[in-house]
């Protein structure tokens, strides 16, 4: 008896069992051509996604959907949540250079407001300048030993600061590469290498070298240093400064009355090569503060103020020697600058030392560590910091700059030791009567 032939296993009726089977209570999922599975599903709003990435097994593909479905049964699923896995997907293929770009044009610092113009143009000359080959990589595939070897080469240039703020930039990028799904864990692992330690320290001007530096600059630019050093503004605040925003207050009793300058710091200019002067907000909402200047430079503003700005609120302090209403370019301060600083003996003074020296003749006065930081509209990172409150003794703690600086003393003198107090009264009074003869109660 013959025996039966079997039925061939790719007849139309297997294809459809087969595909039966394959079929899922909820998505699909497919197989790709390499061997690996690929989720989808159908949202409410008649719009296919798929997951954010392929799956070595059935099962685990499987895992995601189910955890999709929880999430559309509790009501909790979002397209926003739902797009954002087919963008973590999209962003597994881009390279870090444009992503690192595109971050850079949509950061925005811890207070929601955009990063400063010219922070912005440095990140993005760091990008293109110092990323490289980095930056030609694809995100998903950068590993820590791609950016420990990158970061060892750019140290080795010598470039210890610019190596450390590049770092922290591509640091911050990562992070937010984790936050879009684009990578799991961020490669940058490099210990300290947002740290830089170059051994340079400010060196600050002596009041010495400082009376040499008015003695010697042109008149016209006193109220410059002035403003650099017992105000310890930035050089682009002194820049931005108008005639709106030098207070002078009449103050005291009728019989000690005094005048008190205060500075009200709310803005800034920068220069950008390509865009000019660019007016910002300070660095943080600490930097917008209000400075009393040590009385003993009133006259020096005061004569600049009624001798060389205009009468309209918005004059500036400081305007281009060429006037108009010009912000003054760096390039003509260090004209005057640089032959002053000289003759003081100090070539290596920045503007910004001046600011160190106002801030270690505020220290001086006893201003506690938050008046400094208020002063200078610095955020101290100091979680403790933040229970401490001013004492409004900003044009006090001024006065007394004034005094020491009258003075000629570069030092607080230190207090008096403390005698040592009995730890109770009977003690206190035993030591009052050791040695003498006590007298004897009457009967």
């Amino acid at each position: 008896m013959a025996e039966s032939t079997p039925p061939p296993e790719n007849t139309p009726s297997e294809k459809k069992k087969k595909k039966r089977q394959r079929r899922e209570s909820f998505g699909t999922i497919r197989e790709s051509s390499s061997k690996r599975f690929v989720a989808s599903y159908m949202g409410p709003d008649g719009k296919r996604y798929r997951g954010p990435k392929s799956y070595a097994s059935k099962t685990e593909a499987r895992a995601w959907l189910t955890r999709v479905r929880i999430l559309l049964d509790s009501g909790d699923w979002n397209i926003a949540s739902a797009s954002a896995d087919g963008a973590a997907k999209a962003g597994r293929a881009e390279t870090l250079g444009p992503y690192a770009e595109k971050w850079v044009m949509n950061r925005v610092k811890t207070n929601g407001e955009p990063l400063a113009p010219l922070t912005k143009k440095d990140y993005l000359s760091f990008i293109r300048r110092l990323l490289p080959p980095l930056s030609e990589k694809r995100i998903a595939i950068i590993t820590p030993t791609d950016v420990r070897e990158w970061n060892e080469a750019l140290r080795a240039t010598g470039k210890i600061t610019q190596s450390a703020r590049v770092y922290t930039v591509l640091r911050s990028i990562m992070d937010q590469a984790v936050d879009d799904g684009i990578i799991q864990v961020s490669p940058c692992k490099v210990r300290g290498a947002g740290n830089a330690v170059t051994g340079i320290e400010v060196k600050p001007p002596t009041a010495a070298e400082l009376e040499t530096i008015m003695e010697v600059i042109d008149p016209r630019f006193k109220t410059m240093i002035v403003l650099g050093a017992w105000a310890a503004l930035r050089f682009g605040e002194v820049t931005e400064l108008r005639r709106k925003d030098v207070l002078i207050v009449e103050e005291g009793t009728a019989k000690t009355p005094h005048t008190t300058i205060y500075v009200d710091v709310s803005r800034g200019v920068t220069h950008i090569p390509g865009q000019g002067f660019v007016l910002r907000p300070p660095k943080s909402r600490a930097g917008v503060r209000i400075v009393a200047l040590p009385p003993h430079v009133n006259d020096i503003v005061l004569e600049h103020l009624r001798d060389r700005v205009g009468e309209d609120p918005e004059s500036l302090i400081y305007e281009a020697m060429s006037g108009g209403g010009r912000h003054l370019a760096a390039s003509t301060w260090t004209d005057y600058w640089y032959p002053a600083r000289e003759a003081a003996g100090r070539g290596d003074l920045h503007f910004h030392a001046l600011r160190h020296f106002g801030a270690t003749a505020y220290a001086l006065t006893g201003a506690t560590i938050r008046e400094l930081q208020d002063r200078l509209g610095h955020t101290t990172p100091n979680v403790a910091m933040r229970y401490q409150h001013t004492t409004g003794r900003g044009a006090e703690l001024a006065a007394k700059m004034s005094e020491l600086h009258a003075s000629g003393s570069g030092t607080v003198a230190k207090p008096e030791g403390k005698k040592a107090k009995p730890k109770d009264k009977d003690k206190a009074e035993g030591s009052s009567k050791k040695g003498k003869k006590q007298k004897q109660p009457k009967d």
